[in-house]
């Protein structure tokens, strides 16, 4: 009997392959869906259209290069660099700090990045205000007007 049955599960499971529907929901629970991933300069030419278009557990990944841009991080979306010797975001100036990571609070990284503020005097590289839990790793900020606020 046991080989029967199995044999049927088989055959159950073999045919929802070929005919989709054909089992009530065949789709993975959301707990094992693949996370999103966006390229940058691939899929966006700038580091901050990739994280606007990004949705919460979105991991942005950034090639070597340097940025000049200042980016507004956004709740969940994870930002990854090719690593802080050859990924740069070099802030314009136009903003008070070239990362801003506001209010977030969802899970959020940013790892593998030299953040330099540019700009002017007074401009800082990394500004991380109500964001928890916010994970700052394997990076190097610089700053004319400081490095790192924390509230």
């Amino acid at each position: 009997m046991k080989k029967k049955l199995f044999y049927l599960m088989v055959a159950v499971t073999t045919l929802a392959g070929f005919f989709p529907g054909a089992l009530p929901d065949s789709s993975p629970p959301a707990a094992l869906a693949v996370p999103t991933i966006i390229n940058v300069p691939g899929d966006y030419s700038t580091i901050q259209a990739a994280i606007n278009a990004a949705t919460a557990n979105a991991t942005v990944l950034v090639a070597a290069g340097t940025y000049n841009e200042d980016i507004t991080l956004k709740d969940g979306v994870n930002l990854q660099g090719s690593g802080a010797a050859v990924t740069t975001i070099n802030g314009t100036g136009v903003a008070s700090f070239a990362v801003q990571a506001s209010s977030l609070s969802l899970p959020t990284f940013l790892d593998g990045f030299t953040i330099r503020a540019s700009g002017g005097t007074g401009k800082g590289g990394l500004n991380i205000n109500g964001s928890s839990p916010f994970i700052l790793s394997h990076s190097t900020v610089t700053g004319t007007g400081g490095t790192m606020y924390v509230a």
